[in-house]
Parts: structure tokens; C-alpha cells; sequence
């Protein structure tokens, strides 16, 4: 992205709420990172960093790395390959035109990834007076664009129904059916279990 418009996210991220939606997703990530068993995860446009954090602290990785160009604690490019890749609301920021080259980048650094799209307007209107989420498309045309990339993909759950998501890996062992299905719906009641308390 151009540097006018990480300007734009880096002051969109100095509020308390803005980038804070990927964290409310753990209760579906996790079920998936414990049957995929990875040993490094990237969040790649990780925002304030707070999900890779969150996950962590239900895994032992043996390396994590945060990357977000409009964060200057997280600018920095990965140089190696991760296990797992997670990218969250992130895609329907990026200009059309600048798909190809971050894409090209997502699936250099990862030999799996989860990823989450949101197909509805943003709430948040940048300084030039443009629309947070730029490139708006369905999933059909969001599944064929991945693939492109990532090869074939697989329905992965959202929170809301203008969200899409994507993993790389389809669970196929009965025993890891059953023992996700377990994790999905105990990840779930924790997750209002805290709300409560």
C-alpha cells in the first residue's frame, strides 16, 4: 500500500477499538490451529498485535512473527516461511490494483493460512474521504482470486454474515472431526463463560 495510506491506518490504529475484531475470531481459530498442529504462525497485517498474542498463550510455537506495514513496531517484512499464516480483515483494505503483489507475498511466507474477508462498507471513512474497505467483491470472486495463490481453499466460520473466510486445509481424520467439533464448542462457552464473569 502507498505510504499516504499506511499513514491513514497507522492513525486509524491510535484508537482504543479500531483493528480489535480479529481477537473477538479466536474462539474459531483455535479449534483449527490444534487440529493443524503448527510449529511458526504470522499474522500477517496484525494491527495492534494482540491476536498472535491471544493465541499464543493456548500454544507453544516455536516462533511467531507480526507484520503490519502501517505499524512501526511490526514494519518490518518476514524473510523466512511460517507454518501458518492468519490474516484478518485485511484484504478489503488493499487498493485492487495492489492484490497481486501482497497475495504473491501471503503465500511466499506460509505453506497454510487462514484468511478473513469482510465484504461490507467499513464504518470508517479515511481522511481523503474514501471508504476503509476498498475492494468489495463476493466470495465466489474472493475464492477464485485466492486460489490463484493458494490453491484449492475451504470454507473457514465468521462471526458475522458480511465476513467470508478461507483456510488451506480440509480436516479429514474422523478423530480430529470429532475432537474439533469438541474444541469449537468448548472455545465457545469459555469465550461466554468470560463475558459473564
Amino acid at each position: 500500500m502507498s505510504e499516504e495510506l499506511n499513514k491513514m491506518y497507522q492513525k486509524a490504529h491510535l484508537q482504543k477499538s479500531y483493528g480489535s475484531t480479529s481477537v473477538k475470531n479466536l474462539r474459531l481459530l483455535l479449534p483449527n490451529i490444534h487440529i493443524l498442529k503448527p510449529n511458526s504462525v504470522i499474522d500477517f497485517g496484525c494491527g495492534k498485535g494482540n491476536l498472535l498474542d491471544e493465541i499464543s498463550k493456548n500454544f507453544k510455537f516455536k516462533d511467531t512473527f507480526k507484520y503490519d506495514p502501517a505499524i512501526d513496531e511490526f514494519k518490518v517484512k518476514p524473510t523466512k516461511k511460517y507454518d501458518l499464516l492468519i490474516n484478518i480483515d485485511v484484504l478489503e483494505h488493499v487498493p485492487e490494483n495492489e492484490l497481486h503483489d501482497l497475495l504473491s507475498e501471503m503465500s511466499q511466507v506460509a505453506n497454510d493460512a487462514i484468511i478473513i474477508i469482510d465484504t461490507a462498507p467499513a464504518e470508517l471513512i479515511l481522511a481523503d474521504g474514501t471508504n476503509a474497505h476498498c475492494t468489495l467483491h463476493s466470495r465466489e470472486w474472493w475464492d477464485a482470486k485466492l486460489s490463484e495463490y493458494f490453491g484449492t481453499l475451504y470454507r473457514f466460520p465468521t462471526l458475522r454474515s458480511t465476513r467470508i473466510g478461507f483456510k488451506t486445509w480440509k480436516i479429514k481424520n474422523p478423530l480430529d472431526i470429532f475432537i474439533y467439533a469438541f474444541l469449537r464448542t468448548k472455545y465457545t462457552f469459555d469465550h461466554y463463560i468470560q463475558k459473564i464473569f
